[in-house]
Parts: C-alpha cells; structure tokens; sequence
C-alpha cells in the first residue's frame, strides 16, 4: 500500500515539475518585437494587415515573431 501511495506522489510532482516548465518557455506578446522594415513589407504585400487597426496589427505581429 506504501508503494502505491509514493508512486503517487512521485508521478504528482512530475506533473507539476512539467507544467511549470512549459509556462516558463512562453514569452508574452509585449515583448515580441519584430524589425520596422518587416512591418513595411507586412503593409506593402499583405491586404488584410492594412485593415487591421494598430493594436490589431501588434497582436498579429507577436503572434507571428512567436510562430516563427
């Protein structure tokens, strides 16, 4: 019964080991940065990035630097 209950526990604290880790490897959207010629190109060749509105635009843009 004792070892039933420490392999429980063992398999608990990798679990949440594992979690955390996987929270550490994102980076939040404010700081992803991308160069001002990449926005140039974004608005010079991408028709949907024109419309969006600046914040909108942001957002993409972090999202992409992430993606990429």
């Amino acid at each position: 019964m004792l070892y039933i209950i420490v392999i429980i526990v063992i398999v608990y604290v990798f679990y949440f080991i594992s979690k955390s880790r996987e929270k550490s490897k994102t980076i939040p959207l404010e700081k992803n940065k991308i160069p001002t010629h990449w926005h140039n190109l974004l608005l010079e060749n991408i028709l949907f990035y024109k419309k969006l509105t600046t914040d909108e635009q942001k957002i993409f843009c972090a999202k992409m630097v992430t993606f990429l």
